[in-house]
C-alpha cells in the first residue's frame, strides 16, 4: 500500500529527467525548438492541425473565451460539476454564467440535459448562451456529434474542457480533434496522467481562432511583418495589436511533455487495467460507477464511485485513516462562497445528488492490483458494518 495515501501520482522515469536535463542545457528556456516539438506531438496525438502550449488549462479556458469574444455581454453556461476555474474563466470577462445539470449515470452534461435547459430557457424568454463548455469528466466524453448539432440550432459555441481527457476518443474521434468543437483545452498540471508540472494545451481546428490564440498568449503582440499595421522601421521592431496576456509554456516544461506523450499509451493501458479490477471487485449492490458512453474510451484521469448517501462521510474518513487516499470531485461550483454571493442559478439536482455520495478512489500507475484490491476490501468491510 506503499502508494495508495495518494487519489493521484505523476510518473517520472530518467527519460523524462534527461529530455528535461536537454532543455535547460540548450540556448532556450522558453520559446524555443522544445515547445514547437510538444505542440506538434499534441497535434499527432490528437489528429488536430493546430495545438498550443498554454500555461495552464485555467490558462487555455480563457484564451479560448477571449478568441471566442466573450465578455459582460455574454451568456456562458457549463456543469457545475468541474473545478471551479471552468466558470471563473467567464466571470473574469465579465460574462453572465450559468449551470446545466448533469446526466445521472455519466455525471457529465449530456446531449439531452443540454438540450431540456435550451427548450426550457427558450419557453421562458431566458437568455441563451454564447458558448456552452462541455467538461468531459473523468476522461469521459460523449460522442459531441449531437452536442455540434444544438450548436448549430441554437447559434452558441462550443469549447470542450478536455482537462481530464487527453487520450480520450468518442466515435472514433479522439478529444482535442476538434471536429465538433470550437476549442479543446487539456489540463498538464501534476495530478494529471500527462503531466508537464503545471500547464496545458489549446487545440482547434479553425485556422483564425489559432492565429488569434497565438497572439493573446504573448501579450497580443507580433513579430509577423506581413501582419503590421504600421511600416516596420527595423529589425527590431515588434507590434501589439490586442490586449493578451503571459500565458507561454516554458521549454523544459515542454520537454517533459514530449517524453511523457511517448509513453502515454502505455499509462492508459495501466489505468484501464486498474480499472477493471476495481469494476470486478466493488460491491456492485452497494457502489456505482460512471456509464462509459457507447463508442467511447476514457482516459480515466480521476476513478469516481457513488456510495450511500448516508455513508459518505464516515467512510470517506475510514478510507483516509486506513492510508487510502481518496478526495471528492466536485463541491458544486455555485456552492463556492463566490458564486453562492454573486448570483442565482438554475437548479441542478441530479449534481447535487451525485455530490452528496461521491468518493474518488485511488486511480495511478504506481498502484499494484493488489493495492486496488485493498481499497476494494476496505469499502466492502465497512460496508457490510453499516448496511441496514
Amino acid at each position: 500500500m506503499a502508494h495508495l495515501n495518494s487519489y493521484s501520482r505523476q510518473n517520472i522515469d530518467e527519460t523524462d529527467i534527461e529530455a528535461v536535463r536537454r532543455a535547460l542545457c540548450s540556448d532556450y528556456l522558453t520559446q524555443g525548438q522544445a515547445v514547437i516539438e510538444f505542440e506538434q506531438a499534441i497535434c499527432d496525438s490528437c489528429n488536430c492541425p493546430f495545438a498550443l502550449a498554454v500555461s495552464s488549462a485555467t490558462a487555455g479556458l480563457h484564451l479560448a473565451l477571449m478568441a471566442l469574444d466573450v465578455d459582460s455581454s455574454s451568456v456562458v453556461w457549463t456543469s457545475a460539476n468541474t473545478f471551479a476555474s471552468t466558470a471563473n474563466v467567464a466571470r473574469m470577462l465579465g460574462a453572465e454564467v450559468d449551470f446545466v445539470d448533469i446526466d445521472t449515470a455519466t455525471w457529465m452534461i449530456s446531449p439531452e440535459t443540454l438540450e431540456d435547459r435550451l427548450i426550457e430557457a427558450t419557453n421562458t424568454s431566458r437568455p441563451l448562451p454564447d458558448v456552452v463548455i462541455l467538461v468531459h469528466f473523468a476522461g469521459v466524453s460523449y460522442d459531441m456529434t449531437e452536442f455540434s448539432r444544438l450548436a448549430e440550432r441554437y447559434q452558441f459555441k462550443l469549447v470542450e474542457d478536455a482537462a481530464h481527457a487527453f487520450g480520450a476518443t468518442y466515435a472514433n474521434h479522439k478529444v482535442g480533434e476538434a471536429a465538433h468543437s470550437d476549442i479543446s483545452v487539456f489540463s498538464f498540471h501534476a495530478i494529471k496522467p500527462l503531466t508537464t508540472g503545471e500547464g496545458g494545451a489549446v487545440t482547434t481546428k479553425d485556422p483564425q481562432l489559432f492565429e488569434k490564440i497565438r497572439g493573446l498568449r504573448s501579450h497580443g503582440i507580433t513579430r509577423d511583418v506581413a501582419s503590421f499595421k504600421n511600416q516596420s522601421p527595423g529589425d527590431w521592431y515588434y507590434e501589439q495589436q490586442a490586449l493578451g496576456l503571459n500565458y507561454r509554456m516554458t521549454d523544459f516544461q515542454c520537454a517533459l511533455g514530449a517524453s511523457q506523450i511517448s509513453r502515454y499509451p502505455k499509462f492508459l493501458r495501466r489505468r484501464q487495467e486498474l480499472v477493471e479490477v476495481y469494476r470486478s471487485n466493488l460491491p456492485a449492490d452497494l457502489i456505482a460507477s460512471q456509464r462509459i458512453p457507447n463508442g467511447s474510451v476514457s482516459a480515466h484521469h480521476i476513478y469516481p464511485v457513488l456510495v450511500p448517501k448516508e455513508h459518505r462521510p464516515d467512510l470517506f474518513a475510514y478510507l483516509k485513516d486506513n492510508g487510502i487516499g481518496v478526495n471528492v470531485h466536485y463541491i458544486p461550483v455555485y456552492r463556492h462562497p463566490y458564486y453562492h454571493d454573486t448570483g442565482s442559478y438554475a437548479p441542478c439536482p441530479n449534481t447535487e445528488d451525485y455530490y452528496s455520495r461521491t468518493i474518488s478512489l485511488p486511480l495511478h500507475t504506481h498502484l499494484s492490483n493488489d493495492d486496488v484490491l485493498e481499497t476494494c476490501s476496505e469499502i466492502y468491510n465497512f460496508l457490510e458494518a453499516h448496511h441496514d
